[in-house]
């Protein structure tokens, strides 16, 4: 017969297990979703510092070039290499989904605003 000590251990394995369920499920939902928008930009902008993970990208205003999202930190000397994706010149949503372990910058083509949205880890 279980003892009083074993239903207890039981019981708190249980919210353990629902707590960890939780947790995925929240990063799942940022993943997915975002948990932050930026406003609308339609010059080079720093979106957010640190890690996270970039969603989509809604152009408003169509360019007459591709703009680009980098993994970085600064405005400043920006690489070719820290491209995350281009975004398309064309008004839309565009799915990103890529992770950033710097920051978020946005630099949008010629005539060209556009929302970010992103979830920071």
């Amino acid at each position: 017969m279980a003892t009083l000590d074993d239903i207890l251990t039981a019981q708190k394995n249980g919210v353990v297990a629902i707590n960890t369920l939780n947790q995925t499920w929240l990063l799942y939902i940022r993943r997915q979703h975002g948990s932050s928008v930026s406003p609308c930009l339609n010059a080079k902008s720093i979106v957010a510092t640190g890690k996270g993970f970039a969603v989509n990208c809604n152009v408003i205003s169509a360019g007459t070039t591709v703009g680009y999202l980098y993994d970085a930190d600064a405005l400043e000397s920006l690489s070719d290499s820290a491209r995350l994706i281009a975004i398309m010149k064309d008004e839309g949503s565009y799915r990103v989904d890529c992770q950033f372990t710097k920051g978020l910058v946005f630099v949008p083509g010629t005539d060209q605003s556009a929302t970010i949205t992103y979830s920071l880890d």
